[in-house]
């Protein structure tokens, strides 16, 4: 992936009210964005879609 593709998805995830995920998604979600938003070597809009997803 690259950085427009993370822009893209972090637009995408402000526009919505819910991120409906199955379980085996889900699972690779909580594996690994929890940390990214507090990451400095990850770019902002990485960090907006960690803090999107853990909230």
């Amino acid at each position: 992936m690259n950085e427009s593709f993370d822009i893209y998805n972090a637009e995408r995830l402000r526009a919505a009210d819910t991120l409906l995920l199955g379980r085996a998604s889900y699972e690779g979600f909580k594996g690994y964005w929890p940390p990214v938003a507090d990451d400095p070597k990850a770019t902002s809009a990485q960090r907006q879609i960690s803090r999107i997803n853990n909230a």
